[in-house]
């Protein structure tokens, strides 16, 4: 009897694994840092604007980011993200974002428009909003408006209309 050459045993691929802490995530207008490495609850911070992000008069920061099969909440905007940035006239900061750091919208002067997704405020950093002249504040029914206005107005933002969305 003639016996059948056996296939080589094909390799294994390798299990995706999700980015770990401190790796960058680039996706569209926003570089992202991972600060949660986990398969089912990983967690990034908005980092800064891409090169193309920097010309855009809009921008969404998403409630997620997926890169390689995996889905990260965007908790967290860095300090100093879009600091001095002359174009933005528009922000829409997603649902999952509970933090704003120091100085990461100041002396964005073009600003006119800041629309919060989460229910709750979020804690925002020094100087946050400084160098803004005058702002419309779009926020969910479900938020607390004084506690917003407080967080807004300690941010540095002193001349805002707040409007429920």
């Amino acid at each position: 009897m003639l016996q059948q050459p056996q296939p080589p045993p094909q390799p294994q691929p390798e299990t995706p694994k999700p980015q770990p802490v401190n790796a960058v995530i680039t996706k569209g207008n926003l570089s992202y840092k991972v600060t949660k490495s986990d398969a089912k609850n990983g967690t990034v911070t908005v980092q800064k604007l891409t090169a193309s992000g920097k010309k855009k008069k809009k921008i969404t920061i998403p409630a997620t980011v997926a890169k390689d099969g995996f889905t990260y909440k965007v908790t967290a905007i860095g300090e100093k993200a879009f600091h001095n940035n002359k174009k933005l006239e528009n922000i829409i900061i997603g649902a999952n974002v509970t933090k704003i750091g120091a100085n990461s919208f100041n002396k964005c002067s073009k600003l006119k428009s800041i629309q919060f997704k989460s229910k709750k405020a979020p804690r925002i950093g020094k100087n946050a909003f400084k160098g803004i002249k005058s702002c419309k504040v779009y926020y969910p029914k479900k938020m607390n408006l004084k506690s917003l206005k407080s967080k807004m107005k300690g941010a540095g933002l002193k001349n805002a209309v707040y409007k429920k969305k």
